[in-house]
């Protein structure tokens, strides 16, 4: 009979896959007793212990400390179950949307970081860019531009403002004056195309707008972010050389930034700029 229905200590950490110091743990906070214990001081679990053992663990993955199942257990009821089943359903829906978010993260990291490794720098190339949803930190539209020493002040804003994360991968949109002249000095708004409707509603100030598709001017420059006029200034010459008319925006992505390499001279920076047919 108790060999068919009750199992040692080490037998029954064996059925659960653990070691038998973690039944002596929940032992001793009144988390899972054995059924019996005999005149020997040996202790025996019940086979149907191993469905509370399994709550237990269940609950245990999902975050809940130890003294909060005690309690559920100690009070659980059917309608109590239930209750708290419906409870962790939604967190772990929440879970599944935030790593599908991390997922889509780091798969985007992943497409910008071989794009910086494997493309020719300093090369300037037209490429086709499809419409595309971004969220702005101001609108793009306005004519008070934003000098770089601001940027830190933009950046938090946005992202406090919004519940942006390192996730979202902060890009900056520079814009040419009513001259046509562009300042890489100064900034228009930060963007990022990676996120939700919730976020884009949480603030008011944020606007929702759209990277147009077209033809783009597109160049990965290496190097400290101080040496990005130079850059710009190839760009002039290759608009002027080639007869182009640059467009009113030009977006900069920071893709191999201190995050993937140790010296600044090593950083690369994507610049991509509207073309006007």
């Amino acid at each position: 009979m108790k060999e068919k229905q009750y199992f040692t200590t080490g037998e029954f950490a064996k059925i659960c896959e653990i070691e038998k110091h973690v039944l002596f743990y929940y032992d001793q906070i009144g988390l899972l007793q054995p059924a019996f214990v005999d005149e020997n001081n040996y202790r025996y679990y019940s086979s149907y212990q191993y469905d509370t053992f399994t709550v237990i663990s269940l609950l245990k993955n999902l975050g809940m400390p130890l003294q909060e199942i005690k309690l559920y257990l100690e009070q659980r009821s059917p309608s109590f179950f239930l209750s708290l089943l419906e409870e962790k359903a939604e967190d772990i829906q929440k879970q599944i949307e935030h790593l599908k978010k991390t997922y889509q993260y780091v798969a985007f990291m992943r497409r910008q970081t071989e794009d910086a490794v494997y493309s020719s720098k300093e090369t300037i190339e037209i490429v086709f860019q499809p419409k595309t949803e971004i969220l702005c930190s101001r609108s793009p539209d306005r004519e008070d531009l934003l000098n770089f020493d601001m940027y830190t002040k933009e950046y938090t804003q946005f992202c406090a403002g919004n519940g942006l994360t390192r996730e979202h991968h902060i890009g900056t949109i520079l814009k040419r004056g009513t001259d046509g002249r562009l300042d890489p000095d100064l900034f228009a708004a930060l963007y990022t195309v990676h996120f939700t409707q919730e976020e884009a509603d949480r603030r008011e100030t944020s606007v929702r707008t759209t990277m147009r598709s077209g033809k783009y001017l597109n160049v990965y420059h290496q190097g400290d972010y101080s040496t990005l006029p130079d850059a710009y200034r190839k760009v002039s010459d290759f608009i002027r050389e080639n007869g182009i008319k640059p467009g009113r925006y030009v977006y900069e992505e920071y893709i191999l930034t201190d995050a993937a390499v140790r010296n600044p001279e090593e950083y690369v920076t994507r610049i991509f700029m509207e073309i006007d047919d």
